[in-house]
């Protein structure tokens, strides 16, 4: 970034609008800023600063404290900027928050601040303070402290990059050289390693957590052990509790073995006593039903008697059920005839709708097909009368185009002769009065010359002698010489005069050729005017006579009858050229309309004659449909009629009637006869199952033997409750077998996962911890300080080249490769004395030496930054005192090294009131801090420019 011209106005010291145009100071090399103290020198720099980001260059001067106090109320603070950034050329202007007067009113208000970057392109411009400063970020690389510290050697700031932490070190590197991507590693490497903690302590917990759920006896053998792991939380002994916890559900599951065993003992024997009291039960169960059973079919036999009479003589009765069906089945077909006559009557009288239907639909299009032959005819007649709507058209719009051709031509040629008249009229008076004019410096010019050949006689005449010839007239007597009167004009006022006179008179000519012309532009219009109404026949009236001859001066006015006669003809033109202009557009119109009637009918004729031949097809349709309604009707009736022949005498209700009665009976008998054998089997079925039953208990109530059933059921007692205590037993032990075997699956699945999760927290822990610098034992260098160290020693090679120039080869700058464990490192600095070989911090340094140190670092920082592959380009540099503290040795030394820096197109800037200084750089920008009637300001000379 290179400044081209700088504009500051009513800014700092600055109370009016400075321009310093640093192109006059040349492409390279150095130059001096030197003037009053106060003045502004590093004002300078505050704008360039300001320009850029909207910020002054120190940490003391802030932006709202830019307004000068020096300027008028009326003055707008502003600081633009021209600069050159890889070849291009951008300016940015800018203006600071204040408060300026009101412009209406008393008072004040507040004047927001505002800029704009405009780009060497088409591009638009960046408005808005932020978007400024942000998009100037970008395209220089540098944020404005950066640039601060990279660009200026500031006043009282320039120890601060030499003493600088690895901290505020990292973060310039950071934006400088774009290593923010290292610390986004650590930053993820910090937060996986966290994460993976969080995790791995979390399935430790709940590891813990479910151990302590497990079941142990109170009275088992790994009780004891147990309860001390439960109440230390398994910390670090999870993989014993997981032993203890199998060695229990082994020794638990042997026992339920153990258990299930007896159980299954137990259940063998009191199977053996159930079946013995079952025995004794079912035997006196069985005697006691027999003498049921043998009851109830005592008083059976009778019922099955009764049924089976029953039965036979519902039997005889319904032997007269198939005559009945028969005699139903005959009533029945007689009946179905009265059904087809129905049927056949309903067919009949629908197809007589039918045929009336199609007689009405047959009528309709007959009807509409006569109303579209109709309208067919009429619409033809009218398309035949529009044939020649077309012709018309064109006709009336070049007619249209004529007139509006005419009515344009006319207004042009009628505004052009009124300007041209208003121009003739006042150039003519300008000739009257440039006239008068040349009349007054002509008789002006007639006395002075009259005075001045009078003197000139009155001159010769002095020198006159008697008896010597007059050199004019020859005379050897004088008797009247001339004499000189009043002053005598000079030569060169007298030529003056002339000059004065011939210029008036030019002048005039040129006013008269002018009007001249204008009178035969305004007469070459008239005659115009005249034509095209002559030829659109508004001719001009015969009391109007044309001029015979233009009058000699060509500045005669026209006559107002002239003009008032053709005036009115050009707007009575107008007027009809509107009425037939309005008639025309009418008649198209309506010719337009016409022709879309016309386009209407030619769409509408064969739209009318699809539908005329869908209506005759319609027609002979229903004629046919008709025909074979009437016929199908006709056989209907033939049928009904042979049909009447049958059934004549015979009754339809009495037909229903006598099916229904022969029905009923028939299924009334059939009914009785199923009941009677329903009966009649359901007696006989009881029988046979009594008797069966009735078998089967004598076998059971004869076969059985006497036993103590109260011995037996004791013995059943004592079993049942050795059961019901071995049956909870194993319940209790199941559950706790169950619970547990849970645990440990859930436990040992668990387990699996925290080994993987360990050994990869293991992993990123290492990785996080080498990233991070926090290596135990270790210097705390980080990733991205370890990345900016190399940027750091290249920067380090290139400041020690200025820096053993400028100490006489004593220092030499050198990053501490040791140090304490316990804060940030990596980029803190020592420095080498060749004179005694010692290695010592950068602090120790005088005032003097600290600012060679600081300017060779800081030069070296920016060779580094542009010789990176950020493309970070700073061509000019400005330093700012500090060359006070330096003997004349040193300061040969730094301006060797500042002018060595100063080669290829790099300018650089020294603000100094070093005497020595302003002998040795011959181009300067002088700042002057003046005091005048006007007020209080600082002015800019530039010295010494290429």
């Amino acid at each position: 970034m290179k400044p081209q011209k700088l504009t500051m106005s009513a800014f700092g010291p600055y109370a009016g609008k400075t321009e310093i145009d640093f192109t006059r100071l040349g492409d390279q090399g150095l130059y001096l800023i030197t003037g009053d103290t106060g003045a502004g020198k590093t004002t300078i720099f505050d704008a360039i600063t300001f320009a850029l980001y909207g910020e002054a260059s120190g940490e003391v001067r802030q932006s709202g404290m830019l307004r000068s106090k020096y300027a008028a109320d009326d003055v707008r603070t502003e600081v633009e900027l021209a600069f050159l950034y890889q070849g291009k050329q951008y300016t940015v202007r800018r203006n600071p928050e204040y408060l300026r007067p009101k412009e209406r009113g008393s008072g004040f208000t507040l004047q927001k601040g505002d800029a704009q970057l405009i780009f060497p392109d088409d591009r638009p411009p960046v408005t808005k303070s932020k978007d400024v400063t942000k998009t100037v970020t970008e395209l220089i690389g540098l944020n404005c402290q950066q640039f601060r510290q990279i660009a200026m050697i500031a006043q009282g700031d320039f120890q601060k990059l030499l003493l600088a932490g690895t901290e505020q070190r990292s973060e310039i590197f950071r934006q400088i050289f774009h290593t923010g991507i290292y610390q986004e590693i650590q930053i993820r490497l910090r937060d996986a390693a966290k994460n993976c903690w969080k995790e791995y302590d979390e399935l430790r917990r709940s590891i813990s957590q479910h151990l302590s759920g497990a079941a142990f006896l109170e009275n088992g053998e790994f009780y004891g052990e147990w309860k001390e792991l439960e109440k230390s939380g398994f910390e670090g002994k999870a993989v014993r509790g997981m032993e203890l916890l199998k060695r229990q559900l082994l020794q638990d599951e042997k026992e339920q073995e153990a258990l299930q065993l007896s159980l299954e003992e137990l259940d063998g024997r009191m199977h053996q006593l159930d079946l013995q009291l079952g025995k004794i039960h079912q035997s006196a169960r069985a005697r006691q039903e027999l003498m049921l059973k043998a009851e109830e079919k005592t008083q059976l036999w009778p019922q099955l008697e009764q049924a089976k009479k029953a039965l036979v003589q519902a039997r005889q009765a319904a032997e007269v059920c198939t005559d009945l069906k028969e005699k139903a089945r005959e009533a029945r077909e007689g009946l179905k005839l009265f059904e087809e006559d129905s049927v056949q009557r309903g067919l009949a009288a629908k197809k007589e709708r039918e045929i009336a239907e199609s007689r009405q639909a047959a009528d309709a299009q007959k009807k509409r097909q006569g109303q579209i032959e109709g309208e067919l005819e009429e619409k033809r007649v009218q398309l035949e009368a529009l044939k020649n709507v077309g012709e018309d058209k064109q006709r009336l719009e070049h007619s249209l185009e004529e007139l509006l051709r005419q009515k344009k031509e006319l207004e042009q040629r009628g505004r052009e002769f009124e300007k041209t008249e208003e121009q003739l009229l006042k150039k003519q008076k300008e000739y009257l009065a440039q006239l008068q004019r040349r009349d007054v410096e002509r008789e002006g010019y007639a006395s002075l010359e009259r005075q001045f050949l009078d003197a000139q006689a009155g001159l010769l005449a002095q020198r006159l002698k008697e008896g010597e010839k007059c050199p004019v007239c020859g005379s050897l007597h004088h008797p009247q010489p001339a004499r000189v009167c009043g002053e005598i004009p000079d030569k060169a006022v007298l030529e003056h005069r002339k000059n004065e006179l011939s210029r008036a008179e030019a002048l005039t000519e040129r006013l008269s050729a002018d009007a001249g012309f204008l009178k035969e532009r305004l007469e070459q219009l008239q005659a115009e005017l005249e034509l095209q109404l002559a030829l659109t026949g508004q001719a001009r009236p015969a009391a109007f006579a044309e001029p015979t001859a233009p009058a000699p001066a060509a500045f005669t006015e026209p006559t107002d009858a002239a003009s008032a006669s053709l005036a009115d003809r050009i707007r009575i033109r107008q007027e009809k050229l509107n009425a037939q202009i309005t008639s025309r557009q009418e008649k198209l119109r309506e010719n337009i309309a016409l022709a879309q009637r016309r386009d209407l009918l030619e769409r509408q004729i064969p739209e009318l004659e699809k539908q005329r031949k869908t209506l005759e097809n319609g027609c002979q349709n229903t004629e046919l449909s008709l025909a074979r309604l009437q016929t199908e009707l006709e056989q209907l009736q033939k049928q009904i009629g042979a049909r009447q022949e049958v059934l004549r005498g015979q009754s339809r209700d009495a037909l229903e009637a006598q099916i229904g009665g022969l029905e009923a009976t028939a299924q009334r008998l059939e009914r009785e006869k199923e009941g009677a054998q329903e009966r009649y089997l359901a007696c006989q079925t009881k029988l046979e199952r009594l008797n069966a039953a009735i078998e089967a208990l004598t076998a059971q109530a004869g076969g059985t033997e006497e036993d103590d059933e109260a011995r037996l059921q004791k013995q059943r007692a004592v079993l049942a409750e050795q059961k019901k205590a071995f049956n909870q037993k194993q319940a209790e032990l199941f559950s706790q077998i169950r619970q547990n075997r849970q645990i440990l699956l859930q436990v040992e699945k668990k387990q699996e996962l925290l080994e993987r999760t360990e050994k990869r927290y293991v992993q990123l822990r290492a990785l996080s911890d080498t990233a991070g610098g926090t290596l135990a034992g270790k210097r705390k260098i980080e990733l991205e300080t370890y990345i900016q160290m190399t940027y750091f020693d290249r920067i380090l090679r290139r400041a020690n080249l200025r820096l053993l120039t400028m100490s006489g080869g004593q220092y030499e700058l050198k990053r501490q490769e040791e140090g304490d464990n316990k804060g940030k490192a990596g980029l803190e600095l020592d420095v080498i004395d060749h004179y005694n070989g010692s290695v010592r911090s950068v602090r120790t340094l005088s005032g003097g030496e600290s600012f060679q140190a600081s300017l060779s670092l800081a030069l070296g920082l920016s060779d580094e930054i542009q010789a990176s592959a950020g493309g970070i380009r700073l061509d000019t540099m400005f330093v700012d005192e500090g060359f006070g503290s330096l003997d004349e040795d040193s300061l040969n030394q730094a301006m060797k090294a500042l002018e060595g820096l100063a080669e290829g197109q790099r300018t650089v800037g020294i603000i100094s009131h070093v005497a020595e200084l302003k002998d040795r750089i011959d181009r300067k920008i002088i700042v002057t801090k003046k005091r005048g009637a006007s007020g209080v300001g600082s002015s800019v000379i530039v010295e010494g420019a290429v």
